[in-house]
């Protein structure tokens, strides 16, 4: 798998820096320090797969971005040489926002097929991870000298796995027709739903790959800049679904099958004790 080929990437270029590194009263001291970080996560494609003989097919097919959510970061480092670091750390990423409409193929025999609607639901992940990653600060090609006698800059590399909490909410199916004719008056239409069900969890294994720079301003602080390629394995949907008059569906082994994937921006903030 790719990111098994990125941790031996990592391991590979962890030898070279453990070879390469010097010491000094200062950085030979093994270091814990706290992380805050904040950033951007850009979703891509979810991947949906929609078993047909439960949900219908439809023109634009079912696969559609998740848009784009913030990140909310807290860690605990530790240095285990001056080049190699571990990490535990906790992360949210709120609001993601799937949104597909879909118009029938024509002459499909689906049960229930609802006709042209907007697909949606929102998708909020609570993840908890353990990361390796190595540094250039000790390394004398990899670290960047500032005006300061006490501040430098260096890049950063690291790999991370853990599991995350994938929170489902407003699977819904909107735009439809209203189901009580009733509710049609010259003056106001109240469209229908269906497919709605209002909460889903999800546990699934997680990975992170991840890369940047960061400014060391000794001897307690230091922030950084990166970019993380952050990704879940595939999960379901919900496994039941109500319509608009509250009739449910138990719908298990025909539940929607997707992944989150994304690439992410982020800046944090260190301080070391």
């Amino acid at each position: 798998m790719k990111y098994k080929k990125i941790m031996l990437a990592v391991l590979s270029v962890s030898s070279i820096l453990y070879a390469n590194y010097y010491t000094n009263e200062d950085d030979s001291e093994k270091r814990a320090y706290v992380k805050l970080a904040s950033g951007v996560s850009i979703a891509t494609k979810a991947k949906v797969c929609a078993p047909s003989a439960f949900w219908d097919p439809a023109v634009q097919g079912y696969d559609s971005d998740l848009g784009i959510a913030p990140i909310f970061y807290a860690a605990f480092d530790y240095d285990i040489i001056p080049a190699i670091t571990i990490e535990l750390s906790a992360s949210y990423r709120p609001h993601y926002s799937y949104k597909k409409f879909q118009t029938p193929l024509p002459d499909i025999d689906t049960p229930g097929a609802l006709g042209d609607k907007t697909r949606r639901f929102n998708l909020d992940i609570t993840s908890v991870l353990a990361s390796l990653y190595l540094n250039g600060r000790t390394y004398d090609k990899l670290r960047w000298n500032m005006r300061s006698a006490e501040s430098y800059m260096y890049p950063f590399i690291g790999l991370g796995i853990g599991a995350s909490e994938l929170t489902i909410s407003n699977f819904r199916s909107t735009g439809l027709p209203p189901s009580d004719p009733s509710f049609i008056t010259p003056d106001i239409t109240i469209p229908g739903f269906a497919s709605e069900n209002q909460y889903t969890k999800r546990y699934r294994f997680t990975y992170q790959v991840f890369t940047g720079f960061e400014y060391r301003l000794l001897p307690d602080w230091g922030f950084g800049l990166g970019y993380r390629w952050f990704s879940t394995t595939k999960f379901r949907g919900p496994s039941y679904l109500r319509d608009t008059n509250g009739n449910s569906a138990d719908i298990i082994c025909l539940e929607w099958r997707l992944r989150f994937a994304a690439n992410e921006v982020f800046v944090h903030l260190d301080y070391y004790f």
